[in-house]
């Protein structure tokens, strides 16, 4: 991550998620992935107004392939400058480090890793924009995971810690190194403990070098002033690992971006570093994940989101239609194939069971009240993953089904959850499964049931007292599908899922009770093991994350049109008549129509957005006679 002054944005690249620009308010993607390169390295050529881009490896297409390419950024595009097959030009690597040096106008490229495991030699690289040059040998000791600065106060280049080898063994290093255009000269080894959580920058405004270690027993900020490091006093960020630091000089600030966090796994936060005190901007979106769990929150319009597996995961999120707010990090451990339903009646998200890493599988009930987790019991179903769970507002109960344990077979038995207690309330029913989904319906007060594995394809409803199974048509046999109960339209939607053979789906069924119906082949992307809620504030699905070759990190919402309620005129049709009434709602000229049932998005007022979506729930297209 770099500033440029020029533009005056924060430029990031990585980790195969394209280019970002961060304008002190707003990230925004502003180029496509045009290059793969994980653990690359970036400087800001100040005088030519690029960013300059070299090395890095490609995990996802060619085996781990380690680049030895130069890129830049001119703002608009990436164009690769060297390809890097000259035995001229810096070996291919990843994890080095480089810097501007804007006094001698050259970029500075230390150390890595190169393919085969090997450090690479302890040369010094310059790119003047169009030429490398080896500047130097020797100074550092082969490395990897040090960061580099160039202090333009004092014009030397700053290199601090990374992971090295000598005589006494590999470790982590507290050593700061200076490179005055010629040589490196060591000037310190009494800094802070680093790892792989130690990320630089230096501030323009006060001279000084800053460094952020994000985790340990030296976690927060450390500064260099050419002779020292001195400690920081800061209610510092949350522990992370990764994460990307660099001063934007035209604001005055340092910016912390992203990392990893243990038990929260890749955060996207945003924080702010004055001098004095941290800032936090933003807390970001949901890392890519599946095997997650949702709960729609009735009484604060949210879709509460917790855990899934990429780790596993912690933390709890929620999302209000616009945006996606981390709630808390503290709560149930983190965990993937866990099962959520909202209790209705007690304003509280029910929580049980899933996997993690300490015991395996788990067997503990947690609920959310919108503000904390309350730990209720370890007693009660067996601990299990990949079960279903949905809340049955009729008899005031979450109703639990199958899943698998920690011997490895599936399970076939239902539990409900009166607030207090568990109770067993048959073993007989549907054939013992995982990754099977239930939504309740709340027209015929019955719990619904599809699918799960191995491969099955079986529609179960359970009244309380007996399962009942209602169908063998309908979607093809899957597990880890998502589903959820519309009561407007009165119908039950299936997303998605794994079928056997590997194969991906994104399909969308409804199920009225009596048959299912393929309602299209969306265009959302193929995806299982995500997890989906019904807005009932705002009559759409909310889907988030899954996976399919990656894990996915996206937010999808299908607005779920309900014809009757567009009918302005009640003649029985959506026509022409409701889309006029519409448009007079849209102009502020109808005081005596009911606008409201035309706020088809949901966000209180008659816009745009709602006179594109009317058209396409008209029922009769024809003016009436």
């Amino acid at each position: 991550m770099v500033f440029d002054t020029h533009r005056k944005k924060v430029v990031l690249y990585g980790s195969g998620n394209g280019t970002w620009e961060y304008d002190g308010k707003t990230w925004r993607r502003v180029g496509p992935v045009q290059f793969e390169p994980v653990g690359t390295a970036l400087a800001y050529d100040s005088d030519r107004r690029l960013v300059v881009a070299f090395g890095g490896y490609d995990g996802m297409n060619d085996g781990f392939v380690y680049s030895g390419a130069t890129w830049e950024w001119n703002g608009l595009s990436w164009t690769m400058r060297d390809p890097g097959d000259d035995h001229d030009d810096p070996p291919s690597r990843m994890a080095h480090a480089m810097a501007y040096d804007s006094q001698r106008h050259v970029t500075l490229l230390f150390g890595g890793l190169q393919s085969g495991g090997s450090f690479a030699p302890n040369d010094t690289w310059g790119w003047n924009g169009t030429d490398w040059t080896r500047l130097g040998m020797g100074g550092p000791p082969p490395s990897l995971g040090h960061a580099m600065v160039f202090d333009s106060y004092r014009g030397v280049g700053v290199l601090y810690g990374g992971y090295s080898c000598d005589v006494g063994g590999c470790n982590w290093r507290a050593n700061t190194w200076e490179w005055n255009g010629t040589q490196w000269t060591q000037v310190g080894t009494n800094g802070p403990v680093t790892s792989p959580a130690n990320a630089m920058a230096f501030d323009e405004g006060r001279g000084v070098t800053l460094l952020f270690v994000g985790d340990g027993e030296d976690r927060g900020v450390w500064e260099w002033d050419g002779k020292q490091w001195e400690r920081q006093i800061a209610d510092n960020p949350p522990e992370r690992s990764g994460h990307a630091l660099t001063y934007d000089v035209d604001r005055g600030v340092s910016v912390v971006f992203g990392g990893y966090e243990q038990g929260v796994g890749y955060v996207g936060d945003t924080w702010e570093w004055d001098g004095a005190r941290w800032r936090l901007r933003s807390d970001g979106d949901p890392s890519p994940r599946y095997g997650h769990a949702m709960a729609f929150d009735e009484s604060r319009g949210v879709s509460v989101l917790f855990g899934g597996r990429d780790g596993p995961i912690g933390g709890t999120w929620e999302w209000d239609g616009i945006d996606w707010n981390l709630k808390t990090r503290i709560g149930p451990t983190p965990r993937s194939s866990h099962a959520m339903a909202y209790d209705g009646r007690r304003e509280v998200a029910v929580l049980f069971g899933g996997r993690g890493q300490n015991p395996g599988y788990l067997g503990d009930t947690w609920e959310w009240n919108g503000v904390t987790w309350v730990f209720r019991t370890a007693t009660g179903p067996s601990p299990r993953a990949g079960h279903a769970m949905t809340y049955d507002d009729r008899r005031g109960v979450t109703v639990l089904f199958g899943g698998t344990a920690s011997n490895a077979y599936y399970l076939g038995d239902t539990w409900e959850w009166d607030g207090e207690t568990w109770t067993l309330r048959t073993a007989q029913g549907p054939r013992p499964r995982v990754g099977t989904e239930m939504v309740f319906d709340t027209k015929r007060g019955v719990t619904v049931l599809f699918g799960g594995d191995p491969g099955l394809g079986d529609t179960w409803e359970w009244d309380g007292v007996t399962w009942t199974l209602r169908s063998d048509n309908g979607p093809v046999g899957r597990s880890d599908h998502a589903m959820a109960y519309d009561p407007m339209r009165e119908a039950t939607f299936l997303l998605g899922g794994w079928r056997s053979g590997g194969h991906y789906m994104r399909d969308l069924w409804s199920w009225d009770g009596e048959q299912w119906r393929l309602e299209n082949n969306s265009t959302i992307t193929k995806r299982f093991a995500h997890a989906m809620t019904y807005d009932s504030r705002r009559n759409r699905l909310v889907v988030f994350g899954g996976a399919n070759s990656d894990s996915l990190d996206d937010t999808w919402e299908y607005l779920l049109a309900q014809p009757e309620a567009f009918n302005a005129d009640g003649d029985c049709d959506v026509d022409l008549m409701d889309v006029a009434a519409l448009q007079r709602c849209f102009l502020q000229a109808s005081p005596s129509i009911d606008c409201r049932a035309f706020d088809l998005d949901g966000n209180s007022i008659i816009d745009a957005a709602d006179l594109a979506t009317l058209p396409g729930a008209m029922t009769n297209p024809q003016a009436p006679p």
